[in-house]
């Protein structure tokens, strides 16, 4: 794992933690993201039907934007002074496909 993927699971683990995203989204997205597989090793390995994977990253990539999206208004309001969206902006967090 490098640095990027190393701020990918930070940032997945930050959303989770505000119950942004579900265990099955954390899951999904990691594997994707950070692992590189494909819907269908997703599912074998999540036990799911690939169609099932695929909804489980949509839905998670679609709250996680929203996560950073708050991230940003707070950075920006001073109410915290590093962001999720920073790393995100300046291209360290790599997510991989960014049609969600």
């Amino acid at each position: 794992m490098d640095d990027s993927d190393a701020i990918t699971v930070d940032l997945l683990k930050q959303a989770r933690s505000a119950n942004m995203i579900t265990s099955e989204q954390f899951d999904a997205i990691s594997l994707k993201e950070v692992e590189g597989k494909t819907f269908e090793q997703i599912g074998q390995s999540l036990d799911l039907a690939a169609s099932t994977a695929h909804k489980h990253y949509t839905d998670g990539m679609k709250k996680l934007s929203a996560f950073i999206e708050k991230e940003k208004t707070e950075h920006q309001s001073g109410k915290v002074t590093a962001s999720a969206f920073e790393l995100f902006n300046k291209g360290r967090i790599p997510l991989r496909s960014r049609s969600y």
